[in-house]
């Protein structure tokens, strides 16, 4: 199985801040990757040197192998796409012209949307189940709509590889659970850094634990996560269950003193 994703000894300071250390991890082609760990331990900060919002060191963050610095911006672009947490647009854009943005790599600057990108944006709307919303302001859709909408632009980038940056936070429990089915019956490669951790335990082939910008647990959900972790990581009392699909699930009883 190839190795889609990948960063060796990644470290990043601001200033005497040490935010990353080290942290190596690898995404198989087809998987659904978790990156979970408690507020400030480096997680959006790892993302964002993958999808190159922050510049990172050479040869320390791979894409199919190759080093992420040997791609333009625009063909990254076409090998991940990203979607991260719903928040307002500062322009007016349709639903369809919202998806239409995920055409823009293959498009130089100011070229016009082709016949193509308009069915490619219209069957990625389709696939989701709203493509009636194609005229429809994307301001004015619901949470759990914007977040689907910004899923049909992923699609319609036509990338092989998604990194998603907290997606389901501020959407309530039907909506949390109703994207990351879709998300994971795509059957991509998937690299995700999650709040809720039962979704990620439910969804994720892996998972990999972030404190103090190191990675201090990697392995499949069911044998990493347990009340141990979940004491010296996130200073939660915390009961581990197996579901009878073989999920385990996370029952907090409180914080720590």
């Amino acid at each position: 199985m190839s190795t889609k994703v990948e960063t060796k000894k990644l470290s990043y300071s601001i200033e005497q801040s040490r935010i990353l250390r080290d942290v190596s991890i690898s995404v198989p082609e087809n998987k659904m990757i978790g990156i979970i760990g408690p507020n400030g331990s480096g997680k959006t900060t790892l993302l964002r040197h993958i999808y190159r919002a922050i510049p990172s060191e050479k040869k320390t963050v791979y894409i199919n192998n190759r080093e992420i610095e040997s791609y333009s911006y625009s063909e990254s672009a076409r090998e991940l796409t990203v979607v991260k947490q719903e928040n307002p647009s500062d322009f007016e854009f349709t639903v369809e012209g919202m998806v239409l943005l995920g055409r823009a790599p293959y498009r130089k600057s100011f070229e016009s949307f082709t016949k193509e990108d308009y069915e490619i944006a219209n069957k990625a709307l389709e696939s989701i189940g709203m493509l009636e919303y194609a005229k429809r302001s994307f301001n004015a859709l619901s949470g759990g709509e914007k977040q689907r909408v910004l899923i049909a632009r992923s699609l319609a980038q036509q990338a092989d590889i998604y990194i998603l940056d907290e997606p389901t936070n501020h959407l309530d429990v039907h909506f949390q659970w109703s994207l990351m089915s879709l998300i994971k019956n795509l059957g991509a490669t998937v690299l995700g850094v999650f709040h809720e951790m039962n979704l990620a335990a439910h969804y994720c082939d892996e998972l990999y634990v972030l404190s103090e910008g190191k990675v201090v647990a990697h392995g499949i959900p069911s044998e990493i996560l347990t009340s141990e972790l979940m004491a010296s990581v996130f200073k939660i009392n915390a009961e581990i269950i197996s579901l009878d699909d073989g999920h385990p699930y996370i029952i907090f009883h409180g914080e720590l003193c």
